[in-house]
């Protein structure tokens, strides 16, 4: 009598599929087709006055703003001892006299100290309201978020020139849409290792979208991406009050169950629907629509693609029982 087989976890299926979908990729049968979207990634600021440019504080050497989000702005700074380049997040001006806000901020640096490998960005150093606001520090990453490749490849990149990395992805996207592909299922299989990472250790990352993965190029050349920004994520066996209300994560990318506040959402399924989301934007540079999940129009977008962000979006990652079933299709 034959033994049932391991239990699977979310992440290996989906990282399994992927596979598939990158051998079907390479097949000579198969094409794959890149449309461009109209629509438009904005950026804002709380439009506060930087207070902090060219000071020094809690350890760290200010220099100069490189990133901006919903919780702090992100510095490049010093770390005066041992005088390496950092990246330094800091918490929002507006936000600094809000003891929910500080909370909040302090349990993004908890979640991401915790947390180790390979592709998930790692907190250095923290400063706790001491001689200035909280913040923490990060590795320098000398890369881009891929929500900056979307937007450059659909034609808006914002920088002049453009950042070194950016210029390499776009030759491969106009050369060889084959090997872009390539590229992107690479990405996505390494932003999977690094959730399930986080999840094995108990935590739910809860905002995966392009613009918190960063993409670095190693010294040979090899692409490296980073997942980043805990600020939304859960851990296991704590509450956190600010999602309960609905209307959570980040439009697009939420799982239904988030954007309804269901606490079903505090599950790696949440993770892995923004996964499959962005896995399909960064080839297609959109988002999915509707109608192609279902089968009712797909436009040119390929079927193994539809299948793999399909399962994603619909909790198909879950049980060994379901992988056999997806590996038998």
């Amino acid at each position: 009598m034959s033994r049932p087989p391991p239990p699977v976890n979310p992440e290996d299926r989906f990282r399994l599929a992927l596979e598939d979908l990158l051998a079907r990729i390479g097949d000579a049968d198969s094409t794959l087709t890149l449309s461009v979207s109209s629509d438009r990634a904005g950026a804002g600021g709380d439009g506060a006055p930087d207070d902090l440019l060219l000071r020094t504080f809690g350890g760290f050497q200010v220099l100069e703003p490189v990133g901006r989000g919903g919780m702090g702005v992100v510095y490049k700074a010093v770390q005066l001892d041992p005088g390496r380049p950092v990246a330094l997040k800091v918490l929002a001006p507006r936000l600094r006299a809000d003891p929910a806000a500080r909370a909040r901020f302090r349990h993004e640096v908890r979640v991401a100290a915790r947390l180790h490998h390979t592709h998930l960005v790692p907190v250095f150093a923290a400063a706790q309201g001491a001689d200035g606001p909280d913040a923490y520090a990060m590795p320098f990453i000398r890369g881009l978020s891929l929500a900056a490749v979307v937007r450059g490849l659909r034609g808006g990149f914002p920088e002049a020139p453009p950042h070194p990395g950016f210029v390499r992805v776009a030759a491969l996207y106009r050369t060889d849409p084959r090997a872009y592909a390539r590229e992107v299922v690479g990405w996505v299989r390494q932003a999977a290792e690094a959730l399930d990472a986080a999840h094995r250790a108990g935590v739910v990352h809860r905002d995966v979208k392009p613009g918190n993965l960063l993409l670095e190029f190693t010294p040979a050349g090899r692409p490296h991406v980073w997942v980043h920004d805990f600020g939304l994520a859960c851990q296991e066996g704590e509450e956190d009050g600010w999602a309960s209300a609905g209307g959570f994560g980040t439009r697009g990318y939420a799982s239904p169950e988030m954007t309804a506040g269901d606490p079903a959402h505090r599950h790696p399924r949440t993770d892995i629907y923004a996964l499959g989301v962005t896995l399909y934007e960064l080839l297609m540079l959109r988002r999915p629509r509707p109608e192609e999940l279902t089968g009712a129009r797909a436009g040119g977008v390929p079927r193994e693609l539809i299948r793999v962000v399909k399962a994603a979006m619909t909790g198909g990652y879950a049980t060994a029982c379901e992988l056999a079933t997806d590996r038998d299709r």
